[in-house]
């Protein structure tokens, strides 16, 4: 089923494990999961774009610099 949808699947390395590591500080309040974590990590270093379902990342872009978009 995934394979038919136009997105890439990317396996984290050492700097964006770190990165999401580093996130924990700036999204506690949001309680944010290491998953979550990551994607926003991989955004990052992607310079691409977080889509999530949940709001309270919308917040989170200012401080994170990374672009982040609501899906619904």
């Amino acid at each position: 089923m995934l394979a038919e949808l136009p997105i890439e699947s990317v396996a984290p390395d050492r700097s964006v494990a770190l990165e999401a590591g580093m996130l924990r500080a700036i999204t506690d309040k949001a309680e944010l999961s290491l998953g979550d974590r990551f994607c926003l990590a991989q955004a990052k270093a992607a310079a691409a774009k977080a889509l999530t379902a949940d709001r309270a990342w919308a917040e989170l872009r200012t401080k994170l610099g990374i672009e982040i978009e609501v899906i619904r």
